[in-house]
């Protein structure tokens, strides 16, 4: 059944509630957070709005983060510029409520299922190191994508279908993420033969192709190709998409003892059974939801999981910790939520012996990330910096490197540039 208007304008406010209320600090004391600092907004202060635009970085091109960046710039007092891309991030993170609470395949119809996608997309995966900030604007925007490629087309729609097509666009130039989704673009496409669909498959196969040129042309100065064996890639697996949404950071620590400790051929004993573990638990999910969706479900977070570990940066072992890299699995923790959430309810058809079980899973998982969602602090936040107080002792001496979140991290503006003349 689908849901009223009221309802999904309740919906929304209390999901756009939900992301003020976790730091309102943060609007009314904005920062910038590392890189989105100290090269984006850095570079935008000191060179033209084209160039800024245009530019790309580690490996990737990112149309939103250099776009929040020109706007810090030319919109606002310098004391107020990471207010702009604050705000820049708010809105992107609100694209998802939107696309689930107008979603028209009957996976996401259901005012239940609308809700818990929500709350899912809110807390279900580890979002402290992308909270806010347009360094991982791409995150949400892969989530959007996501969540069109999951809809079905609506032909007497026209604002929703431009709308569509212009958010692929968006989310397909704003890093790389968003373009492991092309092969099941092409595969909806050759399932359902809608037109809608070989234009959505066009436009990301077409970013697709821009993204990979630019890895190849001017490719990051951090490796992403240190190698990555079965043990490895396998506890990735299941600490950051199993055990992280399901029992937090707690969680994580059994498992990554056991990686410590087995080596040799103990370590490919681990290997092997965290393997089989991953398969049957998620043949188990996928088994008895439609087959549309579990192709496109399924397909969207193996890609983007396994992409994502094999071409992160630097060492893959840094992964096998808390807070290492739990930017990579926010959208595929998204994805796997989709698949428990369509195991459990009145519209799970047909149910199977796993049922209780699913529904179970599914209320630790909204319990441990509500816990975790509150608790933004630690490396995660720097009240102690202000950036109004740095931008003051900036003006004093141009010389200063304006501090930024996290801790370490700073920004060197071009006292010169044109913007403060």
């Amino acid at each position: 059944m689908a849901s009223a208007p009221w309802r999904k304008w309740m919906l929304f406010t209390v999901g756009a509630a939900a992301i003020f209320l976790r730091s309102p600090r943060l609007f009314f004391e904005p920062r910038f957070w590392a890189e989105e600092g100290r090269d984006f907004f850095s570079f935008a202060f000191s060179h033209s709005a084209l160039e800024a635009l245009s530019r790309p970085d580690g490996g990737n091109y990112d149309f939103a983060r250099n776009l929040a960046s020109i706007l810090a710039v030319h919109l606002a007092p310098l004391e107020w510029a990471p207010l702009v891309t604050t705000l820049f991030s708010f809105g992107i993170q609100l694209i998802p409520i939107v696309l689930i609470l107008n979603h028209s395949s009957p996976a996401l119809k259901s005012t239940f299922r609308q809700a818990v996608a929500i709350a899912f997309y809110l807390v279900a995966a580890a979002s402290e190191e992308i909270w806010l900030t347009t360094l991982h604007s791409q995150r949400y925007l892969s989530i959007a994508a996501f969540l069109i490629l999951l809809d079905e087309p609506v032909a007497d729609r026209p604002l929703r279908t431009w709308g569509h097509r212009a958010l692929l666009l968006v989310a397909g130039l704003s890093g790389p993420e968003t373009v492991l989704l092309a092969p099941v673009f092409l595969v909806k496409w050759l399932l359902e033969r809608e037109r809608e669909n070989i234009v959505h498959a066009a436009l990301i196969s077409a970013c697709a192709a821009l993204q990979f040129a630019v890895f190849i042309l001017a490719p990051s100065e951090i490796s992403r190709f240190d190698p990555l064996d079965l043990r490895t890639f396998t506890t990735i697996i299941w600490i950051k998409n199993m055990m992280l949404p399901l029992l937090g950071y707690t969680g994580i620590k059994p498992f990554r003892w056991a990686y410590l400790q087995a080596a040799g051929a103990w370590g490919q004993v681990l290997g092997v059974g965290l393997l089989l573990a991953e398969v049957g638990v998620f043949w188990a999910l996928a088994r008895k939801i439609p087959s549309r969706n579990r192709i496109l479900i399924f397909g969207s977070f193996v890609l983007t999981t396994v992409f994502s570990v094999v071409f992160a940066i630097g060492d893959k072992a840094g992964l096998i910790d808390e807070i290492g890299g739990n930017r990579y699995f926010y959208a595929p923790n998204f994805m796997l939520a989709l698949l428990l959430l369509l195991n459990v309810g009145r519209e799970a058809v047909p149910r199977s012996r796993f049922s209780p079980v699913w529904t179970g899973l599914l209320i630790l998982a909204l319990l441990t990330g509500t816990l975790r969602y509150w608790r933004l602090g630690g490396f995660f936040t720097r009240w102690d910096v202000s950036w109004k107080q740095e931008v003051a002792a900036w003006r004093e001496n141009p010389q200063h490197e304006l501090r930024i979140w996290p801790t370490g991290w700073a920004v060197r503006l071009n006292p010169n540039a044109p913007r403060e003349n």
